[in-house]
């Protein structure tokens, strides 16, 4: 077959339209909500299912060439984002050399993280995991690390056979308020531009963006079925399924199923363990937070309101209960959707409960 046939031939575009459409199947699940506002939201994330994986794959898909893509942030959202992160990517290979240089920001915690694998593989592991404060990092924020096989002397961060994804997550107390880092990578060793792009990359990125979509989705909805057969409580993630999905160590993550009604509310009264962050989201069953830019649909451990003892009292509710010492956390006009706990390098793996009150009793809470 002649190189760019597919391409040419519109081959190559329609097995892509055609994989969309099989992950649009996937948005008419039975078990997923249908009321009007996750019916649109369904629809919006298959959007941004499809901006993900062409500004991962297709423009920043180069290991050769690689740039950091932003991939998480208010406007692109998978796999029950944290509304107080930033994350940017990178496509690397273990069989290259590569400078990361940049500056460190404001941000409460930075890491930096090498996956193998892929969403849409299935997943994968941890090859190196550092956070950036372990690392000599100059006065003034800068600093420089090298990634390799082999070893480098001063900041290194090694990379293994398999190894697929450059990640940096920036955790915040206040996005709005503190500055992010800059970050920049190159391949040691590259001599000039990227060629111009070749028909046989586009043709192997709509694979690959088509695999990434169908195997995301796939992973997410299968987590929220799972969750929804307990509506209303919390049990603590599985470490290892976390793990091969691009986690944190030492973050463990608490999930469940929430559900509503128009005169309810939920109160979940904790004592939160130290721990270097917690915070605490909505999110819908496809896996996105709701809209932080708005609505005050998160928490952490910093913003949130403590009452005389240390502990702390969420409120999850359609409308603000205006109680003193009670943090609300607005539905954002859903009847139900997913809640979760982040505790980072905490003492004990709280699994907080939670109450279903009426509405009407509310003072009473």
């Amino acid at each position: 077959m002649a190189a760019g046939e597919d391409l040419a031939s519109g081959k190559a575009w329609s097995m892509f339209c055609r994989a969309l459409e099989e992950a649009g199947h996937e948005l008419r699940r039975p078990t997923a909500p249908s009321a009007p506002v996750d019916l649109a939201e369904s629809h919006r994330f298959l959007t941004q299912m499809v901006r993900s994986a062409f500004e991962l794959i297709m423009e920043g898909g180069d290991p050769a060439f690689p740039v950091m893509v932003p991939s998480l942030h208010e406007t692109l959202k998978l796999g029950w984002d944290n509304p107080d992160n930033l994350h940017s990517n990178a496509h690397i290979r273990n069989e290259y050399e590569y400078r990361l240089w940049g500056t460190r920001g404001e941000a409460h915690y930075v890491s930096i993280a090498v996956y193998a694998g892929s969403y849409g593989k299935g997943g994968g592991r941890t090859v190196a995991y550092r956070e950036l404060d372990e690392l000599e990092v100059a006065a003034d924020g800068r600093f420089e690390v090298i990634l390799s096989q082999k070893e480098h002397p001063g900041n290194w961060i090694p990379l293994a056979p398999g190894t697929t994804t450059l990640m940096i997550r920036q955790t915040f107390w206040d996005r709005t308020r503190e500055q992010p880092g800059v970050f920049q990578i190159e391949r040691l060793g590259a001599e000039g531009p990227p060629p111009p792009l070749s028909p046989e990359f586009v043709e192997a990125a709509l694979r690959r963006a088509a695999q990434y979509i169908r195997g995301a989705n796939r992973i997410f909805f299968d987590f929220a079925d799972g969750w929804r057969e307990h509506p209303n409580t919390f049990v603590p993630a599985d470490e290892e399924k976390q793990a091969s999905l691009q986690g944190i160590p030492g973050n463990r993550m608490t999930y469940g199923w929430w559900k509503l009604g128009p005169d309810e509310a939920a109160v979940i009264d904790f004592s939160p363990p130290e721990c270097r962050y917690w915070g605490f989201v909505l999110s819908n069953y496809w896996g996105q937070s709701f809209d932080y830019r708005t609505r005050p649909i998160h928490t952490n451990a910093r913003r949130a309101v403590r009452r005389d003892d240390g502990s702390v009292r969420i409120v999850v509710a359609h409308r603000d209960p205006e109680l003193p010492g009670a943090n609300w956390i607005d539905t954002a006009g859903h009847g139900e959707g997913v809640w979760n706990f982040r505790w980072l390098h905490a003492e004990e793996h709280l699994i907080p409960e939670a109450r279903i009150v009426k509405w009407a009793d509310r003072s009473d809470f």
